[in-house]
């Protein structure tokens, strides 16, 4: 458990280093490190938050918990986690968050993070309009985008007084994760970015995370009008 624990932990700095070394962010404490390169080759980080991701809708409890406990042991600032739309409000109005609950409480009591992330995906199969035997139906965009901002409110909402930090899905840069066009994915931002802000004005808003630094999705993101719906490039 702690080799795998380590192994991911080691991922996401590598990864996350070169986002931030090439994404303007907007977050004062998101700031790009500095680093004093040694004579001997070693890299030393000054003021560096750590972050780590806990993929906490897949993770057995005990595995979670102790990922939680090594989190602190780390020194880590930052935790990244996922409410999962499809798992959170199985039928539309209808809202599950025993899960959630008990994921997000346990990340602050055992890890000791403040500063939590929360990425919102993965479409519920009533809102998707396609056919229950369609494999991936999570990674369908949802037929009225509406439906996602009133979940979005209601998330956000509901833990507005410890998470600040709001992710509008995973790689949708990716057809495996985004199975919607270019400008469906600025529709889904905007009508998310709208839940977050009419929920907790104070929350940032953070676009999903794309995989690897993708610079002609990004381009063609601003060209189709996504600047104004988020305060962070994920």
């Amino acid at each position: 458990m702690r080799r795998e624990f380590y192994f991911y932990l080691l991922s996401f700095l590598f990864f996350t280093w070169n986002a931030i070394s090439w994404n303007a962010i907007s977050a004062q404490s998101l700031q790009r490190p500095s680093l004093n390169i040694l004579s001997e080759g070693t890299i030393k980080y000054k003021d560096l938050e750590l972050g780590i991701i806990l993929n906490t809708w897949t993770m057995p409890d005990e595995h979670f918990e102790e990922s939680c406990r090594l989190a602190q042991e780390l020194g880590v600032h930052w935790v990244k986690t996922i409410i999962r739309w499809d798992v959170a409000e199985p039928s539309k109005g209808n809202y599950y968050w025993d899960l959630a609950d008990y994921k997000i409480e346990q990340i602050m009591r055992l890890s000791g993070v403040k500063n939590i992330v929360v990425l919102i995906g993965n479409t519920p199969l009533w809102a998707s309009g396609v056919s229950p035997d369609t494999p991936e139906y999570w990674t369908y965009p949802p037929i009225n985008p509406q439906d996602f901002k009133d979940f979005v409110t209601a998330v956000v909402s509901r833990y507005k007084d410890r998470i600040k930090y709001w992710e509008i899905w995973n790689e949708p840069n990716l057809d495996e994760y985004w199975k919607g066009t270019d400008e469906q994915y600025v529709t889904l931002l905007h009508y998310g970015y709208e839940g977050v802000k009419s929920a907790d004005p104070n929350a940032l808003v953070i676009s999903g995370g794309m995989s690897n630094a993708d610079f002609d999705w990004t381009r063609r993101m601003y060209e189709y009008g996504w600047k104004p719906y988020f305060d962070i490039l994920g």
